[in-house]
């Protein structure tokens, strides 16, 4: 993937767990295998860890057993922007990531 930025998803999936769900979409529509969970935290034991690149997938936590995933769109003078898929149905959104990241991901097959 090109490390300068990298560009909106295409598809949306709206519902509940969106965002696990539309980080496999997105990996799959790349040709990638993802987790096939729609468990964020599924991400946490997926490829390898990363430093946070563009098309890195950025885990980070919700309480004790909740979690959140979006994939790194860029990196700029040290902050992070992800494409991060709404959970009020907006499809993806890039915005500066704000959560504490758990895990940085990426497919082992970079």
């Amino acid at each position: 993937m090109d490390l300068g930025s990298i560009a909106r998803p295409m598809r949306y999936i709206a519902g509940r767990l969106t965002c696990a769900i539309n980080v496999n979409s997105t990996l799959a529509e790349r040709g990638i295998v993802g987790t096939g969970s729609a468990r964020a935290k599924s991400f946490l034991n997926w490829g390898v860890a990363s430093a946070p690149v563009p098309g890195a997938v950025a885990v980070s936590s919700r309480g004790r057993r909740g979690g959140h995933v979006a994939i790194v769109s860029r990196v700029e003078r040290g902050r992070i922007y992800v494409w991060n898929p709404s959970p009020q149905g907006e499809g993806w959104q890039e915005q500066a990531y704000r959560h504490r990241a758990i895990s940085f991901r990426m497919s082992g097959k970079e």
